[in-house]
């Protein structure tokens, strides 16, 4: 598995969790302790989503046996939410105009003050 992450096109990649525990089997109406499992996490990042499939193939194929979660976050992730700040503004100034001229106000979008 160390090989194949070391080959693969990913950003970064490390042990995320590893944890040993009894596994049990029930044998005549009994639980027996058959032995132990031992389970390894890994946290993979590729370098792009295109890579996706190919890593999670990879992986299996190398013996991984349980993918828990997939997750997909942005690297532009502060630009995005300036401009969902920007855009959420810009819908409040509509709205308070709207309000104000259906209340009888007839100010522009300029003299609107917001006080937050």
């Amino acid at each position: 598995m160390t090989e194949l992450l070391k080959k693969a096109p990913i950003k970064e990649s490390g042990l995320s969790r590893i944890s040993l525990s009894h596994e049990y089997r029930f044998i005549n109406n009994e639980r027996q302790r058959i032995g132990y499992a031992a389970r390894i996490g890994l946290k993979v990042v590729p370098n792009q989503l295109d890579h996706i499939e190919e890593v999670l193939s990879s992986l299996v194929s190398a013996g991984a046996n349980e993918i828990t979660a997939t997750k997909f976050h942005t690297t532009k992730l502060k630009a995005l939410r300036a401009q969902a700040r920007t855009l959420a503004m810009q819908a409040a100034r509509e709205k308070a105009e709207i309000y104000a001229n259906a209340g009888g106000e007839s100010r522009s979008a300029k003299s609107l003050r917001f006080k937050m």
